[in-house]
C-alpha cells in the first residue's frame, strides 16, 4: 500500500505545508529586516548580497521553497 492511500495522509501533508510556510515566512522576515538595516545605512544592494548572513538566509529560504513545492506536489498527487 502506498503512503498516498493511508487515511489522514492528506491532513498530515497539509500540516507539513502549513509549518513549512510559517518557517519560510520567518526566514523571509529575518532576511528582509537585515536588508532594510543595511539599506537604511546606505549600502548598495550589491554590497548587501555579499553579506554572509544575508546570503545564508536567502539560501535557506530557497531550500524551504523547494521543500514546500515538493510537499505541494505530493498533496496534489493525492487528490488525482
Amino acid at each position: 500500500m502506498s503512503l498516498d492511500k493511508i487515511p489522514g495522509h492528506s491532513e498530515l501533508l497539509k500540516t507539513k505545508i502549513r509549518l513549512k510556510r510559517e518557517e519560510w515566512r520567518g526566514v523571509r522576515s529575518l532576511r528582509l529586516k537585515r536588508k532594510d538595516g543595511f539599506m537604511s545605512k546606505g549600502f548598495a544592494i550589491e554590497e548587501i548580497r555579499k553579506d554572509k548572513q544575508y546570503r545564508r538566509l536567502h539560501k535557506h529560504q530557497k531550500y524551504i521553497s523547494k521543500e514546500l513545492k515538493h510537499l505541494e506536489k505530493k498533496l496534489n498527487r493525492f487528490f488525482h
